[in-house]
């Protein structure tokens, strides 16, 4: 589903850069959690997305699937019935890391927001993309579901970060 997801960003963006009406030096990407997720690994991947923004997402999915949050419970428990130990786990996943396409971001201009107490998406996993995606990454003093509290400013920030004077 993921790598399909990342071929469907692709075609889409050809799509997008072959219509008349679009600038196709003006074509972004955004995601949040696991679309965030996804919006990374699928830029990393084509390479061709002038700005990105990533909302509650990060690298190192080994770690972001080894967390004990109810969200990942289910996967985590089919992982350990299956023998994964994280090394196994990290390259079962190499196809599907951001980290792994993440330096092809440095033609971008990415913004990361990201909330400081997040278990889903750990901190130290949201600053390893932004470290190798060169991207700047806002916190807020929230967890994952706690950010809808900052909704506006967040919205805000993705608004001015895709506005027509920031291109």
């Amino acid at each position: 589903a993921i790598r399909q997801a990342v071929f469907d960003i692709r075609r889409t963006a050809r799509w997008l850069s072959g219509q008349e009406s679009i600038d196709k030096e003006k074509i972004g990407i955004c995601g949040t959690s696991l679309g965030g997720f996804v919006a990374a690994l699928g830029a990393g991947v084509d390479g061709q997305f002038s700005r990105a923004v990533f909302l509650l997402a990060g690298g190192d999915l080994a770690t972001v699937l080894s967390t004990d949050v109810k969200e990942i419970r289910g996967i985590k428990e089919e992982i350990a019935r299956r023998g994964i130990d994280k090394n196994h786990l990290q390259e079962l996943l190499s196809c599907i890391e951001p980290l792994n396409f993440s330096d092809r971001l440095s033609t971008s201009k990415v913004l990361m927001i990201n909330g400081e107490s997040d278990p889903i998406v750990p901190s130290e996993c949201a600053k390893k993309l932004a470290e190798s995606a060169g991207a700047h990454l806002q916190w807020y003093a929230t967890d994952h579901y706690g950010m809808v509290k900052y909704m506006i400013p967040a919205v805000g920030q993705v608004c001015a970060h895709f506005s027509a004077k920031n291109w």
